[in-house]
């Protein structure tokens, strides 16, 4: 069930990227000690999700790129709806067995669109609702011969969201500004202020592939990534010093660079990581680990902490530790697409029959 089409070719270096990613975003949602030391790299998660996808499904053949466009959007469109339904139906199950309120919102059609519906602790599907959206808009751009307007929606959605987010301190907006009930910080995580401009940089590399590579070499892209990457941490700490933990948004200003950076290492070593599990996590389990490791944190080990403490007694909070999450999430996973392909392959046989 990953997101993103799989070309004939694979490149590896960027399934371990994504694999790197997809654990950069339980490090967000479930901080290590110290972990904000990290927030320079862990960060660039989102945005490397949108630029690997882009890379992946652009072509210099327009139909190509719409049949390769409306394929992703319908399996895009099967994930989304199968998480909703899943965290829907666990909550109520939830509900059912502790009495507790099914936490179902009625949500703003501003809100679902910029940030994703509130279902239990599930605000992380924005992610999907704003890729969702992003495939949208670039497929009506190739339709209409108009994808050059990404050229401007590029600046124009990432100034948006550091004026949203991170250098939100530079408007006269109070922080915990809601429109519709969006808060402020949401502002910055959308289709818009990051989905377009990151997805539509992964199209812009994938166009320019072999000149990017020719102009900067290996050794320059690392001294490349390396510099982004200095910026970006006198930039955190600066912001950090300032406003501590508490201040919003994603992405800062050298982020972005960074990530691109970091594609281009990827593009310099393609057959980095081949056929190691890392790759395969990159390539079918990256996606739903960033869909479902809420469900495994908030409640698988949530549940397993209760038992052992019953039994043995103790603290066990460090099962909540971002490294047991990811790899307890790997294993739902690998058994959440077994099951999901198990019961299609039930299905399809009985239809033949009938």
């Amino acid at each position: 069930m990953n997101i993103i089409e799989i070309q004939k070719k694979s490149i590896s270096s960027l399934y371990i990227l994504k694999a790197l990613c997809a654990f950069f975003v339980v490090v967000i949602h479930f901080p290590m000690k110290y972990g904000y030391l990290f927030y320079p790299i862990i960060y660039i998660a989102v945005p490397c999700f949108f630029m690997i996808s882009g890379y992946f499904l652009y072509s210099d053949d327009r139909k190509d790129m719409i049949s390769k466009l409306s394929k992703t959007i319908c399996k895009t469109l099967y994930i989304t709806l199968l998480a909703y339904a899943f965290y829907i139906i666990v909550r109520i199950l939830l509900s059912l067995l502790f009495g507790t309120e099914i936490g179902l919102t009625s949500d703003s059609l501003l809100k679902i669109t910029l940030a994703g519906p509130t279902i239990w602790a599930t605000g992380h599907l924005w992610y999907l609702v704003a890729y969702l959206e992003t495939l949208l808009v670039i497929l009506l751009l190739v339709w209409f011969r108009s994808l050059k307007l990404v050229w401007i929606l590029i600046p124009l959605g990432l100034i948006t969201n550091l004026l949203m987010g991170k250098y939100g301190f530079l408007l006269p907006i109070p922080s915990d500004l809601m429109i519709n009930d969006v808060p402020k910080y949401m502002l910055a995580r959308n289709f818009f202020t990051i989905g377009i401009p990151a997805f539509s940089i992964g199209l812009i590399i994938r166009k320019y592939n072999q000149m990017i590579i020719q102009t900067i070499n290996k050794h320059n892209a690392w001294i490349i990534s390396g510099l982004l990457l200095l910026f970006s941490i006198v930039e955190f700490t600066i912001l950090y010093s300032l406003y501590g933990r508490t201040f919003s948004g994603d992405i800062a200003i050298f982020t972005v660079p960074f990530a691109i950076s970091l594609i281009i290492i990827c593009l310099h070593y393609k057959e980095f990581g081949n056929d190691t599990i890392f790759e395969i996590i990159g390539k079918k389990y990256s996606s739903d680990i960033y869909i479902y490791h809420m469900f495994v944190a908030s409640f698988i080990i949530w549940l397993i902490e209760i038992i052992l403490g019953k039994l043995f007694g103790g603290n066990w909070n460090f099962l909540y530790s971002a490294f047991i999450i990811f790899f307890a999430t790997l294993i739902f996973v690998i058994i959440w697409q077994k099951s999901i392909s198990y019961a299609k392959n039930i299905l399809h046989i009985k239809s033949a029959k009938i």
